[in-house]
């Protein structure tokens, strides 16, 4: 983690402003949306498991003032599958309201995007894909609601965002 903390009020946690970057590490028992989602990856369906999903790299842009903390542009995967994050958590409360999108065979899929000039159009999220599902998780971090669209894999690129 990297960053600077400034100056809070009483009773909340400091203003901060950084990037918390970890890699390599495992989620144990993942969902199984999650290993379904890695058995697509042609080149990678051998490494999916039921119970691990190994993330090579996990990247938070993040702010946190006045108790909340706002993840930006924030990107996880491996070469298999990638997802992107943003939104915010009320850390006093609990609450979600986070978005992002699923980038399945990621390695691949990804390609595109970093194109100069014309990636944004293939993938307007930095670290998406081409074609990726879009989800939102919502509620409390006791009891998160997840919902996935799947059907945003069939809007390509800048189309995606359009959809929201």
């Amino acid at each position: 983690m990297t960053g600077r903390v400034g100056n809070g009020g009483k009773g909340q946690l400091p203003p901060f402003e950084g990037v918390i970057s970890v890699s390599p590490f495992t989620f144990l028992q993942p969902p199984a949306a999650l290993t379904a989602a890695t058995r697509l990856s042609v080149f990678h369906w051998s490494q999916a498991s039921s119970d691990r999903f190994e993330v090579q790299h996990l990247r938070l842009p993040v702010t946190v003032a006045n108790d909340v903390m706002t993840v930006h542009d924030g990107h996880l995967g491996n070469p298999a599958l990638g997802a992107t994050l943003e939104g915010k958590i009320d850390l006093s409360q609990g609450h979600l309201d986070l978005r992002g999108t699923v980038v399945p065979v990621f390695g691949l899929n990804a390609a595109p995007g970093r194109l100069p000039n014309i990636g944004k159009l293939f993938s307007p999220e930095a670290g998406g894909g081409v074609l990726a599902a879009t989800f939102n998780v919502s509620g409390t971090a006791g009891n998160p609601s997840l919902s996935v669209n799947p059907f945003a894999m069939l809007l390509p690129g800048v189309m995606r965002q359009l959809a929201k």
